[in-house]
This record gives C-alpha cells, sequence and structure tokens, in this order.
C-alpha cells in the first residue's frame, strides 16, 4: 500500500485555506518535521484528501513519482516488522532518513510502538490523519531504542514515522506494534439444545474483522479448539449425557489471547436412559489369593462407582460407559466364602475356595535352664496353609522376629 504523506508546519498567506482550518506551509514536501521535531512543536499530517486546498503547482512539485517519501508500509496490531534506514529513504531536513508505516486505530485503543536498534539511535513519531494527535519520542525505549504507548484519540488511519535522532545512520531495525484491538463480539445463536447421544455443532461468532477471538469449554463432557480472526465458525462437540438429568453446559468466546469481550453460547442436553449389565456375574477361585477381572457395559456418559463388599476383596474405582474393574482377593485359609462387588446396581460374585486349615506344633513345650538356649518347634499344617510365629513374651527371641510358612516348617527360637 502507498500513501502521499505530508509532515508539515507553518503557513504562507500565499496558500488556500487547508481541511481543518488551518494554514499549511507546503515550500518542500516533509521539509519541516525536523524543524517541528527538534523545536519540540506540534506537527501536522497532510493526506492525499487535504491536498484539494492547496495550489495545483505546489502539488505537481511536492509529488514527485517514485519519492520515497510517499510510500508507507501497513503494520497491524501484533505485527513485528524488520526494515533498515538507508540513503535511499525518504530523507527529511535535518539529512537524517525515515520510514513510514500505516495502521487502523480505534477511539481509545491502547498501543504501544517500539524501535530498536544495535546500531541506530532510534526516534519515533506517531500522528493520526488530520494532525490533531501527535507523540514523538527518543530515549524511553532504554538505549537506542525507541517507544511510544498512547490511547488514541479516534478511529481511523495513524501514521508511525520510524527515525534516527542522528544523521547518517544507515542500519537495521526492529519496529514492533502491541496493542489490543477494540473488539466486540456476539454469537448466534444464543443456545442450543443437544440431543442426548451428544455429537458434533457449530455456531457463528461475529466480530470486527481485524478481531482475534478463541473458544474454552469450562466443562468435562463439551470440547472446542476453535479460534480465528473476524467473524467465524466455532465448531464443538458434546459427549453424550448419561447421568440420569439433564444438564446444563456452555461455551465462552472472547478475545485472544486476553479473553476479554466474553460471549456466552448456552446448551442444553437430556439424558439417556443408564442401564448397567456385568460380564461375567460371578467366578469360581481357588484358595489361594488371586487377581481378577469384570466388565461392566453401561451406555457411553453412563455414570458408575465400586465398592468392595468385604474386608478381603480390594477393588474400587469409577467411571463412566464400557469399562473393566480390577479385583484381588486375600488366601483363604478357613472355610469356602462368598464375596461380593457392587457397581452400577449389580452384584459380581466371587466364590473362593476355603483350605479349611488346621495347624499343630511339636513339641508344645519346653523347659529351658538359666542360660540362653536355641531350640526349634515344628509346625504341621495341610498344603497350601500359610501361618505366622509371633511372640508373646519379650525375653523370646524368633529368629528371624516374625516367621511364615506353609506345611510342615520348623520355627527357631
Amino acid at each position: 500500500m502507498f500513501l502521499a504523506l505530508l509532515f508539515l508546519v507553518g503557513w504562507s498567506t500565499s496558500n488556500a485555506q487547508v481541511s481543518n482550518e488551518k494554514k499549511k506551509f507546503v515550500d518542500k514536501f516533509l521539509s519541516d518535521i525536523i524543524r517541528t521535531k527538534r523545536g519540540n512543536k506540534p506537527f501536522v499530517l497532510l493526506t492525499p484528501k487535504d491536498l484539494s486546498g492547496i495550489p495545483t503547482q505546489d502539488i505537481t512539485e511536492i509529488l514527485t513519482v517514485g519519492d520515497p517519501c510517499d510510500k508507507a508500509t501497513p503494520i497491524s496490531i501484533g505485527q513485528a516488522t524488520g526494515g533498515a534506514l538507508s540513503n535511499t529513504d525518504c530523507r527529511l531536513d535535518d539529512n537524517s532518513y525515515a520510514d513510514f508505516y500505516i495502521f487502523n486505530g480505534n477511539q481509545g485503543q491502547q498501543v504501544t510502538v517500539f524501535m530498536n536498534s544495535s546500531s541506530i539511535d532510534s526516534y519515533l513519531g506517531l500522528a493520526n490523519e488530520s494532525g490533531t494527535f501527535t507523540v514523538e519520542e527518543d530515549d524511553s525505549g532504554g538505549g537506542l531504542s525507541a517507544r511510544i504507548s498512547a490511547t488514541l484519540p479516534q478511529t481511523g488511519l495513524y501514521i508511525i514515522l520510524a527515525n534516527s535522532a542522528l544523521l547518517n545512520e544507515f542500519r537495521g531495525y526492529t519496529l514492533r506494534l502491541s496493542g489490543a484491538a477494540l473488539c466486540t463480539y456476539s454469537v448466534s445463536p444464543t443456545t442450543a439444545d443437544i440431543p442426548a447421544i451428544g455429537g458434533t455443532f457449530s455456531f457463528t461468532i461475529n466480530t470486527q474483522p481485524e478481531c482475534h477471538w478463541q473458544a474454552v469449554a469450562p466443562y468435562s463432557y463439551i470440547t472446542t479448539n476453535s479460534t480465528g480472526i473476524g467473524t467465524g465458525t466455532v465448531t464443538y462437540t458434546v459427549a453424550q449425557n448419561g447421568s440420569g438429568a439433564i444438564r446444563n453446559g456452555s461455551v465462552r468466546v472472547g478475545s485472544a489471547p486476553l479473553f476479554t469481550g466474553e460471549q456466552i453460547f448456552n446448551i442444553t442436553q437430556p439424558s439417556v436412559g443408564c442401564t448397567y449389565s456385568l460380564s461375567p456375574t460371578s467366578v469360581n477361585i481357588p484358595a489361594t489369593q488371586t487377581t481378577g477381572s469384570f466388565s461392566i457395559i453401561a451406555p457411553a456418559g453412563c455414570p458408575w462407582t465400586v465398592q468392595s463388599n468385604s474386608a478381603f476383596v480390594s477393588s474400587d474405582g469409577s467411571g463412566t460407559g464400557n469399562g473393566t474393574i480390577t479385583y484381588n482377593i486375600a488366601h483363604n485359609n478357613g472355610a469356602a466364602r462368598v464375596e461380593t462387588i457392587s457397581v452400577g446396581g449389580q452384584t459380581f460374585t466371587i466364590n473362593q475356595e476355603g483350605l479349611n486349615c488346621t495347624y499343630a506344633v511339636t513339641p508344645i513345650q519346653i523347659n529351658v535352664g538359666r542360660s540362653e538356649t536355641n531350640g526349634t518347634v515344628t509346625v504341621n499344617t495341610q498344603p497350601g496353609c500359610t501361618w505366622m510365629a509371633t511372640r508373646n513374651q519379650l525375653w523370646i527371641e524368633i529368629q528371624p522376629r516374625q516367621v511364615q510358612g506353609r506345611e510342615q516348617s520348623h520355627t527357631k527360637f
């Protein structure tokens, strides 16, 4: 994009009246901006719409075809770009050189322009199209950098001057324009009734062409990753509702990345009827410690929780829809037993064999003298039966202190 730009000050009685009732001094294209800059005076920006008030001969003289001072590069909020000052750029009256950038701004919008270079002393200017608002800055960026932070007074075109404070500085620079666009958002429609089985759906987000947006869903059963610029479509997915009750959720859309101007799209979803079954419903296991599993079958979204009904069985967890439940049952030295696990209103039955263990020790009594004595006791029981030896007096030592065994074993003391 190219635009004829005139940064001018002063007035001359030989010139006709121009826009906003100000006299413009049109001696040389851009000739007076440096004097304005050095003298800390306001400068005026003219664009082609202002030229109607300037004599034809002056327009012909100043709008030279191919003049680098006629060029301005578009830049957007959030954009960083690289440039370089050279002796082919627009030459100002103090023999320094400048580049121009343009962007569209909104009234009340806060923007920051940052110019950084490792080899030139950066100088920035910011002005609106009419010239009623101007800001200039040299050193507040730190080092060789310049920074302007401003609140834009009106909606319209704004021009950035990228310049050097010193003469004959021809090196590269980085220019960054940042700030949040003043964006408004609306959604269409604003609500949706989603079927119980769920699915993928969409709605429209309306906003200005330059405005970024993002969608979020603060509910576990709703997912979306939609983002965009300007008016667009938000796509979202809702899981099947097996909760047994109607649920209300939402998708929220706002500016990116700060998430302002939030709009809420409301969702209502009925529940499917939840039914549960187990496969298998029971199991027969030996007396030894056993780990196993079974399946629960339920519609997607239908919740369930596991509960063990026995101190000998460990099993827990929860979920929705189809799932697998794992359990562990302890070794059974006693009689056969029946234990259960409850899940989804259903019962899983565990039939465990028992060893019906009996125990005998030989000898059943030992008489010892006053001196320390070592000895052995034999434990007799059925194959597979477990046992543990413990002491009931502190002056008796078992080696080791707790002993476990199966069938016929020996314990030393």
